[in-house]
């Protein structure tokens, strides 16, 4: 039995271990930790440095450029903002949090079990953080 299930270890579902740090937690998703991004990976640099994770800061910039086909437009960021890299920020929630992951597919949820493809686990709180799949909500 785990204190917490959470399917998908991508920003949501990292975040959520790490919120759960120091109980038992099981992570799981089909990809390896830090694997299948889905996202430009940027937000503003104080983020990053307030949580400690500036290993994982790829570029800085106080502006953003958009490029056309007929012009180049130019909008100033009050702030810095950063892009990073998604496998170093993703590894580093995963080891901060102290969280078991297990490579599988999650099949569904089925009274009170999350049932995946390695056998079906058990536990007191259960996660749902698998992006537009919704793996659980939808079984």
């Amino acid at each position: 039995m785990y204190d917490a299930i959470i399917v998908g270890a991508s920003f949501a579902g990292l975040a959520v271990a790490n919120q759960l740090r120091g109980h038992r937690v099981l992570l799981v998703d089909r990809k390896p930790i830090g694997t299948g991004q889905t996202s430009a990976c940027g937000t503003i640099l104080r983020v990053l440095e307030h949580w400690d994770w500036a290993e994982a800061v790829l570029q800085v910039c106080d502006r953003l450029v958009l490029h056309t086909a007929r012009r180049s437009i130019e909008f100033p960021s009050p702030y810095p903002w950063c892009t990073f890299d998604y496998r170093r920020f993703c590894e580093t929630l995963f080891e901060r949090a102290g969280a078991e992951h297990l490579q599988t597919a999650a099949r569904g949820f089925e009274d009170g079990w999350v049932c995946t493809n390695h056998g079906d686990f058990r536990g007191r709180c259960v996660v749902d953080a698998s992006g537009w799949r919704a793996v659980l909500a939808s079984s």
